[in-house]
């Protein structure tokens, strides 16, 4: 009898254990957690392409950092968070006022969505972007 109750006390103990254990989120292009790859961000008739570059870090976390560039000499550092294949990039992490953020969804291979340029009042500007791994 004792080693029948230890036998289920065990069992429960693995499945409880085996159903806490969180999914692995999609990965940023590799198994390290690195996306790199061209941007390019459209105004807000959805021309005017401007282009530059990406670079995003994911640890084993959902926090991500990482560096950006446009060909018009805008840079700068980013931060952010991804959640399954859904992320959200701030490219102005240091402003209050001028902040372009990212929202988006990484399928595997490329980042697709909308950006938005906000101030202090609120939304100024928004269209739609996509970064491509290179």
């Amino acid at each position: 009898m004792r080693s029948g109750i230890i036998f289920v006390l065990a069992a429960c103990s693995v499945a409880i254990v085996s159903s806490c254990t969180q999914t692995t989120a999609p990965q940023i292009d590799n198994p390290h957690g690195v996306f790199h790859g061209s941007l390019v961000m459209y105004d807000s008739t959805g021309g005017n392409p401007t282009s530059g570059m990406l670079s995003v870090n994911r640890g084993d976390s959902t926090e991500l950092s990482g560096s950006w560039s446009l060909s018009n000499g805008q840079s700068g550092n980013l931060n952010g968070a991804m959640t399954d294949s859904k992320l959200w990039m701030n490219l102005n992490p240091n402003l209050v006022d001028a902040n372009t953020v990212l929202v988006g969804t990484f399928d595997g291979k490329d980042i697709r969505g909308q950006w938005t340029f906000s101030g202090v009042m609120g939304p100024i500007n928004h269209s739609t972007f996509v970064a491509m791994t290179n």
